[in-house]
């Protein structure tokens, strides 16, 4: 938003956002919620190498969004995580099969020899 505000005693057009220190009042309002959490109350879980693996993770987390216990940030990435996390795993899942695909037409192209 632009508004205007005598700066050097002329008026001029300024975002209110940069003007004076507006944006560092926003920060130190809005910015702290998350660095007031106890790491104590953070749920500790064994690294996912199934997809089984992200149910409890996913469920605590639904959990912990209803009660408000977690910041918006911290939500996103862990769906960004979870969501790559997957794909890297159906990739994985594809490699192998192919692997072995490719193992048993070998097979079957040398018997035939």
């Amino acid at each position: 938003m632009v508004h205007p505000r005598k700066v050097d005693g002329k008026l001029k057009y300024v975002c209110l956002f940069h003007y004076g220190d507006f944006a560092h009042t926003l920060g130190a309002k809005g910015g702290r919620h998350g660095a007031q959490r106890d790491p104590k109350e953070i749920v500790q879980f064994d690294p996912p190498l199934t997809p089984d693996d992200l149910v409890p993770i996913l469920s605590t987390t639904i959990a912990e969004i209803r009660a408000g216990k977690i910041d918006q940030k911290t939500v996103q990435a862990l769906v960004s995580c979870s969501g790559q996390f997957m794909e890297a795993l159906k990739l994985s899942d594809l490699d192998k099969r192919l692997k072995v695909l490719e193992k048993k037409q070998i097979e079957l192209l040398g018997s035939q020899n």
